[in-house]
């Protein structure tokens, strides 16, 4: 099975590879748990990183078909949705994320369908 150090993203994208192992999470729960564990100074890099890239991000996906995306596209895509989870904590949430966090121990994913770019990748 592979792991979070050996995807690699897109080379035109491979600055951003530092972030997979927290932020390239598979699935919506993942997604939202990366950003409870994760520490203000983690989601602020994150942030840093992923901002002035977004849009190349996203446009560079755009022209991909979901289920024929590779290890490192699936990667960069889980990147790009927990990206808007960051935006929110970060341009939105600021210092009142740790009390959104405690909140968001109520709101469970109980089911969700599988999301075809997702391969059996072990970020951890």
């Amino acid at each position: 099975m592979e792991t979070a150090a050996t995807i690699r993203l897109p080379e035109q994208f491979a600055e951003l590879e530092p972030f997979v192992a927290h932020w390239a999470a598979a699935g919506p729960a993942a997604r939202a748990a990366a950003r409870d564990t994760s520490s203000e100074d983690q989601r602020s890099a994150f942030h840093a990183a992923m901002s002035p890239r977004i849009a190349a991000v996203l446009d560079f996906l755009d022209a991909k078909a979901l289920a024929a995306m590779d290890r490192g596209e699936a990667a960069l895509l889980n990147m790009a949705l927990a990206f808007v989870h960051v935006v929110l904590a970060v341009e939105m949430q600021t210092d009142a994320e740790p009390a959104h966090r405690a909140m968001r121990s109520y709101m469970k994913f109980t089911a969700w369908p599988a999301e075809a770019w997702n391969k059996q990748v072990r970020l951890a």
